[in-house]
């Protein structure tokens, strides 16, 4: 029997504020299977010089409708309170329906709800479509669409807006590194002068067959940022690994 010993060490570095962006590219196509299920629970209370609960929940579903189309949901919640108030607290959900319409392109359509209270974001909501076109030998593919949203907040009056939506995705794989790069880029269609871009770029190498480095990268960018938050965010990852076989 195998017995594998794993070791990490982490290091988060995260600033500033801006407006949630999810990644959703591992699902913009058909499923391998018909069903796909995935669900991780995380609940931290700490009680004694100080009163800390922490949770966290993400669930992934997916069912094949047939051998061109299928139906994802992914949500989830995050929250962070002290001595019983709440210091972070946010929801998301994404329901969204694939259709292959020939062999390297596929349509999306998709329902969004979040919420984000250190963001002052009771509410945010999205419709809309893309069309995903798929590199010829790759992973690799481009997104283009166009989404309707709606945000409200607890300061800030509600704001509605059209926004077109590019995502991209790059792919590089050899036998030490394994790299994967998304961009967003969400113009809107009323002003070109706001926009978000979103940027994650997961990267892991292997120094030995039992050592592996990995960096995890996001960057969110929101030209126009509503009340006081910072146009800027960014978190990093870092983790090593290492096996006893």
């Amino acid at each position: 029997m195998k017995k594998v010993f794993t070791l990490l060490f982490l290091l988060s570095i995260s600033w500033g504020f801006t407006q949630n962006i999810l990644d959703t590219s591992a699902f913009a196509h058909k499923l391998d299977s018909i069903w796909y299920l995935e669900s991780k629970l995380s609940l931290n209370y700490f009680e004694g010089n100080q009163s800390l609960f922490v949770g966290a929940t993400d669930i992934v579903a997916g069912h094949s409708l047939g051998d061109s189309s299928a139906i994802w949901f992914i949500g989830g919640f995050n929250t962070v309170s002290s001595e019983g108030t709440s210091i972070r607290s946010s929801t998301y959900g994404h329901l969204r329906y694939n259709k292959t319409i020939w062999k390297r392109a596929t349509l999306n359509t998709y329902f969004q709800f979040q919420s984000n209270n250190v963001l002052d974001l009771q509410a945010r909501y999205l419709i809309g479509a893309n069309a995903t076109l798929d590199a010829k030998d790759t992973k690799d593919f481009l997104s283009i669409g166009v989404f309707y949203e709606r945000e409200e907040f607890s300061i800030d009056p509600s704001t509605t807006i059209f926004r077109g939506n590019v995502m991209g995705s790059l792919q590089l794989a050899d036998r030490q590194l394994k790299s994967a790069l998304v961009l967003y880029y969400q113009p809107s269609l009323q002003s070109m002068s706001d926009f978000r871009v979103l940027a994650n770029l997961n990267s892991k190498v292997s120094v030995s067959d039992r050592m592996s480095i990995g960096l995890d990268i996001a960057t969110r960018f929101d030209n126009l940022p509503n009340t006081d938050l910072k146009s800027f965010d960014l978190n990093t990852l870092f983790t090593l690994s290492y096996k006893i076989k």
